[in-house]
């Protein structure tokens, strides 16, 4: 049954406006799939000036497209990955906070998909559930997590919804709805920082 659960949580996941956006054309876009610091080069300014290792790029909805983050900003939403204080680039407890400065710098840059980048380790890791080796059930166990209030098992709700819990069901769809709509970043990213 928990099966049954996870395959409704990425059905509601996939129906959202992050992946069928109903007022645009459908577009995609050229995806890196190893963005990361080891791929960036830049000069004696911290300029980037080339980004390499495109093997394995992928052609891909908008919302994890040119705008997402790379790497190093989305291990928090990726099973395997260490995301802890002890692993360069020690980013594990501000992670959120430098999606923002990152999301604001495309913003700043006339970027025009700026509003999938802070949501856009929550995209990719669904994306990558299905197709590119990530874990469907770590995914909908950290979406769930994700819910403000949300007390239950994750195990537990997606039994629960693999049981044809109707009620649970569409208090979900309105809560994933709500944690997988596209935003723009804090106009002051640097108000995050704190101590």
């Amino acid at each position: 049954m928990e099966r049954c659960g996870v395959r409704k949580i990425l059905d509601m996941v996939f129906a959202t406006g992050a992946f069928n956006p109903s007022k645009e054309q459908e577009t995609f876009a050229l995806a890196h799939h190893d963005l990361d610091l080891q791929n960036l080069l830049t000069d004696e300014d911290g300029n980037i000036t080339g980004i390499i290792d495109w093997d394995g790029s992928i052609a891909a909805p908008r919302c994890i497209g040119t705008a997402a983050v790379p790497i190093f900003l989305n291990r928090d939403w990726f099973p395997g990955y260490a995301n802890t204080l002890s692993i360069s680039p020690h980013l594990a407890w501000k992670t959120e906070t430098y999606r923002q400065f990152y999301a604001q710098a495309l913003v700043e840059a006339g970027h025009p998909d700026a509003k999938f980048t802070t949501k856009s380790p929550i995209y990719q890791a669904a994306l990558c559930a299905l197709y590119l080796g990530g874990s469907a059930h770590d995914f909908t166990e950290k979406l769930l997590r994700e819910i403000p209030g949300f007390r239950l098992p994750p195990r537990e709700m997606k039994v629960a919804l693999g049981m044809g819990w109707e009620d649970g069901e569409k208090w979900l769809k309105g809560e994933l709805r709500k944690i997988l709509e596209p935003q723009m970043p804090v106009a002051d990213p640097v108000e995050l920082v704190g101590p």
